[in-house]
């Protein structure tokens, strides 16, 4: 639960860097299940825009976690310097391909053109 508050003149949101995984089907029944850690936050680059995300656990579907959109976006920093952020605060990165034709990320499906990765917009413009 994230804990929004007023301190020194400035708004401070604290979101826990860590929370437990859940898994419905393990815990149906059982007063004792409690998840593992996992990291609750990701730093996030997507083409020009840079900042942090929610990780959400999809465990229990025998799949890889996923990611949220934006919770914040830092808009002064360069990419080396958003990456140096997130090693200094220990938080991982993931950056997302962009398309080769548009240079858009890719947030979902896509294709492989002559060049590489290509969204799904682009890759319809080249069927018709």
């Amino acid at each position: 639960m994230n804990k929004i508050t007023i301190e020194n003149g400035e708004l401070v949101i604290r979101i826990p860097l860590k929370t437990k995984r859940h898994n419905c089907y393990e815990a149906e029944g059982n007063p004792n299940y409690v998840g593992e850690e996992m990291d609750n936050i990701i730093g996030i680059i997507a083409g020009n825009e840079y900042g942090f995300a929610y990780q959400i656990d999809m465990s229990y579907a025998g799949k890889a976690n996923q990611i949220s959109d934006f919770f914040y976006k830092e808009m002064d920093l360069s990419k080396d310097d958003f990456e140096k952020l997130c090693t200094e605060l220990k938080i991982n990165s993931y950056e997302y391909q962009t398309c080769t034709e548009c240079f858009k990320p890719i947030y979902g499906c896509s294709t492989w053109g002559n060049k590489g990765p290509v969204c799904y917009n682009c890759n319809l413009r080249y069927e018709k």
